[in-house]
């Protein structure tokens, strides 16, 4: 009995490898036939082929009962020689190599996908990324729009060994589009270094987007926020849909009827122009060492206030946004609570009933803060107009004061000068090393 186990391991041994040696020059001249100016690499599901040939051979061998000696003869020997046709045909094959507990399979891509573009991410600093690190790929949509679906709901992202990438469309949901903007959700990216992943496509039948792991803003979704996946991207976020969680006072609160003109439509937060009417929430988790970005959306009907890194009564540092005009300035002030504070003394102006992305930088180990405002059609990436400087210190109407964090609160007030201010869009990410986000090429 024993020499008929060898004798069947050897057999299938010798017919598994030809299985495979035929399968390695077909997909070998497949793959090459099909690259789209090297950019485009056709999957086939390669790797999940060979598993089931594996399955396949090893249940078949089991039913001889073989010795333990002669199936492990057999899977080692199978194992080696993908092993080593994995060194020559990697390149070739797919979107990557996987080396699983027992087999080496080829091309782990998630099961939905058919096509997928490799893309390097390089940070050129010489300090790491933070982890999580919320990168910024600006895809140009029209130069794959045959494997796209018109809306990209057949797109996402996903690392070597088949792991779904975290992903929030910002804007650009048309394979037309020339710049359609992503937020992937990465580790760490070391200090002078390049990862890779991919963006894959599903057949353009197929709607990969959901509220989890592959989403969009909430006004691109067929219904608002259907695929909003934001929670799960940055680390925090608050689209304007919702005062869930928030502390509120007077006239302040959630609305469907904010102004128009905002990328996250007429949902927003607001408050009153009284002093009196503001909301809060803390931000568990916000390291007062870290280095963040805050950045959202905010229309005044006269001025309004956003605190941060500020204590539970609202002590702590804001941004002002005023639409009055003449010396009446945007910018950072000082805050005693939520109900007192010093007023900004910058050069910068503002009109009311006009939607801004303001942006907070906060670096330098959490020492420093810079303020930011862009009017008009603009996406996170745009800082625009620097209004303070990023600095340990700033001027109000109180002197010089030095940036200090007293909490992890950030509040959204009514400056008691008439009129509504609404919030929507609000996120916070991390803030690259040095300011400078990292490259991305397609390849």
């Amino acid at each position: 009995m024993q020499k008929k186990a060898q004798f069947v391991t050897i057999f299938f041994s010798i017919f598994v490898i030809s299985v495979i040696l035929s399968i390695l020059a077909l997909e070998s001249n497949t793959v090459s036939n099909n690259m789209n100016q090297g950019a485009i690499k056709n999957s086939y599901y390669f790797g999940n082929s060979i598993f089931q040939e594996l399955s396949y051979q090893n249940n078949l061998l089991s039913s001889f009962n073989p010795s333990p000696q002669s199936a492990n003869m057999f899977l080692n020997t199978v194992n080696t020689i993908f092993r080593n046709f994995a060194k020559d045909y990697s390149v070739n094959l797919s979107c990557g190599v996987v080396v699983s507990n027992q087999y080496l399979v080829f091309s782990n891509t998630p099961p939905s996908l058919q096509t997928c573009v490799e893309i390097n991410i390089i940070n050129t600093q010489n300090i790491p990324t933070a982890s999580p690190f919320q990168q910024l790929l600006i895809v140009n949509s029209s130069a794959y729009s045959q494997y796209e679906a018109q809306n990209l709901d057949n797109v996402e992202f996903f690392f070597q060994n088949g792991t779904i990438i975290p992903s929030w469309m910002e804007s650009g949901n048309s394979n037309t589009a020339q710049q359609t903007y992503y937020w992937i959700k990465l580790g760490s990216i070391p200090a002078d270094s390049a990862i890779k992943i991919y963006m894959g496509f599903a057949p353009t039948d197929v709607n990969v987007l959901n509220n989890r792991t592959t989403g969009e803003a909430p006004t691109l979704s067929p219904s608002y926020g259907e695929y909003d996946d934001g929670a799960n991207v940055f680390d925090y976020y608050f689209p304007g849909g919702s005062d869930a969680g928030w502390t509120l006072s007077g006239a302040a609160g959630y609305t469907t009827s904010a102004p128009s003109g905002s990328p996250f439509g007429t949902n927003a937060l607001y408050a009153d122009g009284s002093v009196g009417d503001y909301m809060y929430i803390p931000l568990p988790g916000f390291d007062a060492t870290g280095n963040y970005i805050i950045q959202y959306y905010v229309n005044v009907g006269s001025l309004g206030d956003f605190f941060f890194t500020a204590s539970p009564s609202g002590a702590g540092t804001m941004t002002r946004l005023d639409g009055r005009g003449g010396s009446n300035y945007v910018g950072l002030a000082k805050t005693a609570s939520w109900t007192s504070w010093n007023a900004p003394k910058t050069s910068t102006t503002a009109s009311e009933n006009v939607w801004y992305l303001q942006t907070t930088v906060i670096a330098g180990g959490g020492s420093s803060v810079g303020d930011y405002i862009s009017s008009g059609s603009t996406t996170y990436n745009n800082l625009g107009l620097t209004v303070n400087p990023l600095s340990t210190t700033y001027t109000d109407s109180g002197g010089t004061e030095t940036y200090t964090q007293d909490g992890t609160y950030i509040g959204l007030i009514g400056d008691g000068g008439g009129g509504v201010s609404y919030w929507n869009g609000i996120i916070v990410r991390a803030y690259p090393p040095y300011g400078v986000m990292p490259t991305a090429s397609f390849t």
